[in-house]
């Protein structure tokens, strides 16, 4: 008997198309997904991936306004400190304008300090795209320090390691205070001094300068008188010399000095606990100047340089002239340098020669290799309003006037004598504080 299976054939072949089918539906679907899957995938790593590229340039721009901050508050120190150092302090804030860089990005940032005096600042940079949709931010805490940590400076006009000896006229105006208080100061040696037998002498700031009647506060407030015009009157002087319009001089230098010659020779007068009772006479004239150790003279060499103070004589230095600077080579000045409020620190690595005008600083003389003394050469009128200091024995020939003229408020703009506020723009720098860098 024959079966017939042409039914349950059909129906099997039919079962299995309709599985095939649906794999492939199933397979299709698939397909579809992947593929939709896959650009999905792909849109998002090219918005990522572009994201990325923005915030980079966003961040960027948020780094290049930091250092422009930066920038600016180093150059604008006084003003920030200014506005800080007020009782209560005042809350200095700056925000900037949109700078645009090229490409499009751009940046600006905000300057706050508001703390008490000698306190850091907070600089915020935000950096955006150039399309305006990428956005990063910066922030760093700043601090000011000293370029010369070398306490409250010089207690005394001048200072020598070595014997001073004067040949010619000199005036000096004492540092009223230089040993204590009421205590004052003109020369300081580890040596000898010799004023020769021309006109040299020393007195205080009233009596030189009411020698010309500039004694006026008001319109003379920095106390400054042209060389030849002030002078130190026979009858107030305190060290003094003796020639024919003055036989009553002593050529031997008065109690206002100390030296192994004369003066505070054994110490005795000079107030317990002063500066110059601690301190006793520099071992190292270069540090007791400039806070660097004298072994390493070259490497404040090397930042005076990298600030733009190096300089191969005096021949470019004037009125606008400021800061650490520091000549390799003898030095020749004939007028004017710096001033009560911007003075200088000259580091003159070789002998001083004042054909004429006035220098508002420290000036320190600072011997070659192998140098066995100094000269300092007065070929017309000249001043240092400051202290004049020398690391080896000092010469001081003069064929006119010269004066040592000691001001206080000249110390303060360079050595910052009470606190970082006061120190002037030219003798402090900025660092930025470990640890407080954030990009958020």
């Amino acid at each position: 008997m024959k079966t017939n299976n042409k039914g349950t054939t059909s129906l099997h072949s039919r079962n299995n198309g309709a599985a095939t089918l649906l794999v492939a539906v199933i397979l299709g679907f698939l397909a579809i997904f992947i593929g939709i899957f896959a650009s999905q995938v792909g849109i998002m790593e090219q918005k990522t991936s572009a994201n990325d590229a923005r915030y980079k340039e966003a961040f960027a721009a948020a780094e290049a306004g930091l250092e422009d901050a930066i920038r600016y508050v180093k150059k604008n120190a006084s003003i920030i400190t200014a506005a800080a150092a007020e009782d209560p302090p005042v809350a200095y804030y700056l925000k900037t304008p949109k700078s645009v860089l090229t490409g499009g990005a751009s940046y600006f940032f905000e300057i706050t300090r508001v703390e008490k005096a000698n306190a850091l600042v907070e600089v915020i940079s935000t950096g955006t795209s150039a399309d305006g949709s990428g956005e990063a931010i910066v922030r760093q805490m700043l601090g000011y320090y000293k370029l010369n940590n070398a306490g409250d400076g010089p207690d005394v006009p001048l200072i020598v390691d070595g014997p001073i000896d004067v040949s010619g006229s000199m005036e000096i105006v004492v540092n009223p205070n230089g040993g204590g208080a009421g205590i004052p100061l003109s020369m300081w040696t580890s040596e000898t001094i010799t004023l020769g037998n021309n006109s040299a002498g020393t007195c205080h700031m009233h009596e030189y300068l009411d020698s010309d009647d500039m004694l006026d506060p008001v319109n003379n407030p920095y106390q400054v008188c042209d060389p030849n015009k002030c002078f130190c009157l026979d009858n107030e002087r305190i060290s003094n010399t003796v020639d024919d319009d003055n036989p009553n001089g002593n050529s031997t230098p008065g109690y206002d000095t100390i030296s192994t010659s004369s003066g505070y020779s054994d110490g005795s007068g000079i107030a317990p606990n002063s500066d110059i009772d601690e301190i006793g006479f520099p071992d190292d004239m270069f540090a007791y100047v400039t806070g660097t150790p004298g072994p390493e003279w070259e490497t404040k060499k090397g930042e005076i340089a990298a600030n733009g103070g190096l300089y191969n004589n005096c021949n470019d230095l004037n009125t606008n002239t400021t800061g650490n600077i520091w000549i390799e080579g003898d030095c020749d000045l004939k007028n004017d340098i710096a001033s009560v409020v911007a003075p200088v620190l000259l580091i003159v690595h070789g002998n001083l020669t004042i054909t004429g005008g006035k220098i508002f600083g420290v000036v320190f003389i600072f011997a070659k290799e192998n140098v066995i003394d100094l000269e300092v050469t007065g070929n017309g009128n000249g001043a240092v309003y400051g202290a004049l200091i020398s690391d080896k024995p000092l010469k001081i020939l003069t064929n006119g006037s010269f004066d040592i003229v000691y001001q206080k408020r000249i110390f303060d703009a360079i050595y910052g004598t009470g606190g970082i506020d006061e120190t002037s723009d030219a003798f402090k720098d900025i660092a930025r504080v470990a640890g407080t860098w954030r990009d958020f």
